[in-house]
């Protein structure tokens, strides 16, 4: 071990830092050590990847080394604020960076992206003829508007690499004959071996013509005459585009994929009974192909080359859009970074920082990208672009590196370590999880991590409290199905009854000597959307919970409620500012209330208002008094602090006892009192502070951050993503299925997935057939590297456990790739030698005094295929029901009805009804999806006729939403829905209309089907007249294979 670690302060040191084995503690050691030698703190840097890492730092150094002056002086912080830090002090030294400097918001970002956008390429279009002619070049291969195209493959770059411009371009290694300068001297190489595949078969066609017999002549002339017809139109078409001379008609010939049949007619067209035909035949076959494969690779050639010179505008315009933004001192997030590089990447401006800084502490090592260490190493260095000796200490785990997205790259981390004269030390004592959590991890990730480039290191367990208990427990469903959904859905029930099963006492935590608390569990998902499902859940089981993150309450209707009013408060003449508030459940105005007070009074600008001499009717009096206090809040700026204007704000919209009628209070609830703390509270510090500051600040979703918003003293479940839990720690732990990044890409769309940059060199596809030559190679390479960090996101998940840990993992039964990471966990934890029901803990009433194990097995181990779960279920129903576990219904797979059903309804709520050309490829991707790709006819049948039905046509000038959901609480019942289409009419009243697909059994009897289908839309009804909605009519649209068109059918309301 590294006790002595304190005491090297001669020596640079990587703290090798396992989960839980103590990293801060060893930062704070080495910092007092430092502080002994009186060291000046102002010339101490640590460095944080967090600001809750910053905050817990800041606070220990002053319960543990407070003695020290000038301990404030240290900076503390993470590589953002310091690199601000850093441009502030040398942005003289920049003579290309604008004095004054703002760091944009997103919001504001993208705006300012979209007017460079607009200039550069009006610029590029009027004087760069080369640029103009590829875009002409490009459309020929890309379907959609290339104006469309170029804005969004640029915004691509944009966001996922924002300074690409240091990329080298390098044309050098390419091919002389890929660049496209001579059209004939490109082709004609191409050219003549194409034609000597035409010349061969077109031989051996005559020879095969002179040796068949008079039996077979008809059939081969059939034959003969086929394929001549075919070749002379392909190549008499192909010889004309050449010798043109002109690239677009090249370009426009290969933009369609060319192709000459093998199988025309019957099977028997190409087998005989003469064999030196037949024989031929297989040679003229096989060149046919070869012919084929050949135009293939010509045309990705193209594609190739065309991409290859469209990139480096690409590169062009990164590098002008940041030169810009320096220049404007606009800047983004990111620009900190690299801005902060720039200036000490000149050894003129880093003989002004020597000095300044001599000591680099960096917590986290493994998250920060080489950019960031670029930074901190360099203000350490000699003359002898040496790091000087006691210069550096960094604690990290290489096992811990989840943030690629954020450009960490742990490969070119560790070379980076190779070239520094540093001494390595490891951590390996945990001192947060119990015995048998730290044997089954060490079991696990030994044979895991041998499939990456990282040395897993057994980690000691410090805690013992399992006298033969279980600590793990593991949990498996398996599906054949490619669709999980329903694996999904289970798995959130299990937790549910899990959590039902805690929360009633029957689990007693062995560290802290009591019985557990649902505040003490943590589920940890891998998406978003799974954190959305827990909460439905919970909400309907009145469980309280809360969401962790800052994207959750960013979005979170309180977040967008108080960002809204106190724009309307700060300027009335920002109508949609002041609509957005109105419109909130704070004042509570409803369309037709904010309608009739337009009408009578034509504004919603208060400060335009004499509201003195306003008529108040009962039908605009909640507007009248809404406006009137946000007018009488609007004269409290610049006169008292926000924080009281807010609590004025609160006061006058009852905002509190409004939350709590919602069906989310909880989580609400929370993040108001987050606001009124540590936003407010902590903004103005009782200061009369610029309103508009505020407004900037809710405006920039970078700053925004969530700090303790989990207070231990509330009994709420914790519910976060795995990247949300980095460096924190829960007595119990529930793994919402194992990391697996899906990949996938929609039909000629452009997303992330579609571009990748590795090592200066980088590729893109636009659609299926459309794709730079190196994708696949490359993108092969990045699946790989996927997959190595979903094994480092599943040891981050499971290292957060201190007593209890419960994997929930599922999955199809088939691997879909070398890199299937939850077919190799249930590979691995089978070998392991597991036994036991995870359902047996539902029998165990108090898990603390059943000593179930065997066999020295440390995990509690099911597979949850639905067999094993029906043989279980049986007598453990009677417990496990109190606790809301439900058997899995015996018709757990949907019919191929059902599931065309879905398909149809999916696809009427995605495509543009104005628009139905692409209906066929869209009917093809949502059939793949659903797995049902053999009835593509038939939803494009179904689909088709909704959209042509005189109902759906008539929308043209009409306002609709489609899957639009509704909920309310009506009568002490809980009724939602979602609303297929819901149109609203010139009169504001609305239609309810609600697709169904039928059979031809119920045709006899549609009558009868409609009037089961009514309890259903009655309640939409309720719901929409609860909310102040006029409903002027509901009809179900009809669609079956066995009509020739829709039926609607009204419903009486």
């Amino acid at each position: 071990m590294i006790d002595n670690i304190k005491d090297k302060l001669d020596k640079n040191i990587y703290a090798r830092a396992g989960a839980g084995t103590g990293k801060t503690t060893k930062l704070i050691q080495r910092l007092n050590s430092l502080l002994k030698t009186n060291v000046d703190p102002k010339k101490i840097v640590i460095i944080t990847f967090t600001h809750a890492a910053s905050d817990e730092i800041n606070n220990r150094i002053k319960n543990e080394i407070a003695y020290y002056e000038n301990l404030s002086d240290i900076f503390i912080g993470t590589i953002h604020e310091f690199s601000l830090k850093i441009i502030r002090q040398g942005k003289y030294l920049d003579k290309s960076l604008a004095k004054s400097i703002r760091t944009l918001s997103e919001n504001e970002s993208l705006e300012v992206s979209k007017k460079f956008f607009e200039f550069w390429s009006y610029n590029k279009f009027n004087n760069d003829n080369d640029f103009t002619d590829l875009v002409f070049f490009l459309q020929f291969f890309f379907p959609k508007s290339i104006e469309k195209f170029i804005f969004d493959i640029f915004s691509l770059f944009n966001s996922k690499f924002l300074h690409l411009s240091e990329i080298s371009f390098n044309i050098s290694n390419i091919k002389k004959e890929n660049r496209i300068d001579d059209i004939n001297l490109f082709y004609k190489s191409r050219y003549q071996n194409l034609y000597f595949y035409y010349e061969e078969i077109i031989k051996l066609l005559k020879e095969s013509k002179q040796n068949i017999s008079s039996m077979d002549k008809l059939l081969d002339d059939k034959l003969y005459v086929y394929l001549c017809d075919e070749f002379n139109l392909l190549f008499n078409e192909l010889k004309e585009k050449y010798e043109s001379n002109t690239p677009s008609d090249i370009y426009e010939f290969f933009s369609k994929e060319k192709k000459i049949k093998t199988n025309i007619g019957k099977k028997d067209n190409w087998k005989t009974e003469n064999a030196t035909f037949d024989s031929n035949l297989s040679f003229i076959k096989d060149n046919i192909k070869k012919l084929n494969s050949h135009l293939q690779e010509l045309r990705e050639e193209i594609i190739d080359d065309l991409l290859i010179k469209f990139s480096k505008y690409l590169f062009q315009y990164v590098k002008d859009f940041y030169n810009f933004r320096k220049t404007q001192g606009t800047i983004n997030f990111d620009d900190q970074i690299y801005i902060a590089r720039e200036i000490l990447s000149d050894d003129n401006n880093l003989d002004f920082f020597r000095g300044k800084y001599d000591y680099i502490f960096i917590d986290e090592f493994q998250d920060t990208d080489p950019y960031q260490m670029q930074i901190t190493t360099n203000l350490i260095k000699d003359y002898e672009n040496n790091i000087k000796s006691g210069s550096l200490f960094i604690v990290g785990d290489e096992k811990q590196s989840i943030y690629s997205f954020r450009r960490a790259d742990i490969n070119k981390l560790q070379k980076h370590l190779e070239k520094i004269n540093i001494d390595k030390e490891s951590l390996k004592i945990n001192y947060r999880s119990d015995k048998n959590i730290i044997n089954f991890i060490n079991d696990l990730f030994d044979k895991l991590f041998q499939s990456t480039n990282i040395e897993y290191e057994q980690m000691l367990f410090s805690k013992d409290y399992s006298e033969g208990i279980s600590s793990v427990f593991y949990d498996e469903e398996i599906t054949e199905e490619k669709n999980i959904k329903l694996l999904r859905d289970n798995t959130a029930e299990k937790i549910l009854s899990l959590v039902k099963f805690i929360n009633d006492g029957n689990i007693r935590l062995p560290s802290l000597n009591r019985i557990a608390k649902i505040s003490d569990i943590c589920v940890l998902v891998n998406r978003n959307q799974d954190s959305e499902l827990l909460s439905e859940k919970f909400i309907e089981n009145k469980i309280p919970y809360l969401i962790n993150g800052d994207n959750f309450f960013i979005k979170s209707n309180i977040f967008h409620l108080v960002h809204m009013n106190f724009k309307a408060i700060y300027d009335s003449s920002d109508e949609i500012s002041v609509l957005a508030a109105l419109k909130s459940f704070a004042w509570g105005c409803s369309d037709d209330d904010i309608y009739n007070w337009k009408i009578k009074n034509n504004t919603l600008n208060y400060k335009l208002l004499d509201f003195t001499n306003i008529d108040i009717s009962k039908s605009n009096k909640k507007v009248f008094q809404s406006l009137s206090k946000l007018n009488q809040l609007n004269q409290l700026i610049d006169r008292i602090p926000l924080s009281v204007i807010f609590d004025k704000f609160e006061i006058s919209t009852d905002l509190a006892n409004k939350i709590s009628l919602s069906d989310d209070n909880e989580n609400q609830l929370a993040y108001l009192e987050y606001i009124k703390l540590k936003i407010f509270t902590d903004f103005d510090s009782g200061k009369i502070s610029p309103i508009k500051s505020l407004i900037n600040f809710f405006e920039n979703d970078k700053q925004i951050k969530l700090k303790n918003i989990h207070d231990s003293n509330v009994n709420k479940i914790n519910i976060m993503t795995i990247h949300e839990s980095k460096g924190r720690e829960f007595p119990i732990v529930l793994l919402f299925g194992i990391p697996k990044k899906s990949r996938g890409n929609s039909y000629d769309s452009l997303n992330s997935d579609n571009l990748i940059v590795d090592d200066g060199d980088f590729t893109y596809k636009l659609s299926s057939n459309l794709q730079m030559k190196n994708y696949d190679q490359m993108y092969q390479k990045e699946q790989k590297n996927s997959y190595s960090e979903n094994i480092r996101k599943l040891y981050v998940g499971l290292t957060r456990s201190e007593d209890f840990l419960f994997i929930f993992n599922f999955f199809t039964q088939t691997k879909s790739s070398i890199y299937d990471l939850p077919y190799e966990v249930s590979k691995i934890i089978k070998n392991i030698g597991l036994k036991n029901s995870f359902l047996e803990l539902f029998k165990s009433k108090n898990l603390i005094s059943s000593k179930i194990m065997k066999n020295n097995s440390n995990i509690e181990f099911s597979i949850h295929d639905r067999d094993y779960i029906n043989s279980q279920l049986d007598n453990l129903v009677s417990k496990s029901q109190d606790y809301g576990y439900k058997k899995p219904s015996d018709d757990h797979k949907y019919s191929k009805n059902s599931i065309i059903g879905t398909v149809v309804h999916e696809i009427m709520k995605n495509i543009d009804f104005n628009d139905i050309k692409n209906l066929e490829n869209i009917a093809e991707i949502y059939c793949d999806r659903n797995d049902i790709p053999s009835e593509k006819s038939k939803v494009v049948f179904l689909t088709n006729n909704l959209l042509n039905s005189s109902l759906i046509r008539s929308l043209k000038n009409k306002k609709y939403y489609k899957e639009i959901w509704v909920s309310n609480r009506i009568d002490d019942y809980d009724l939602e829905g979602s609303i297929d289409l819901l149109i609203e009419n010139n009169d504001r009243s609305y239609s309810i209309i609600d697709y169904k697909t039928t059979s031809e059994k119920n045709l006899y009897n549609l009558s009868k089907v409609s009037e089961s289908y009514k309890s259903q839309i009655l309640d939409y009804v309720k719901i929409l007249k609860s909310q102040k909605k006029i409903v002027k009519d509901a009809k179900l649209l009809f669609v079956s294979e066995f009509m020739e068109e829709a039926f609607e059918y009204n419903i009486d309301i």
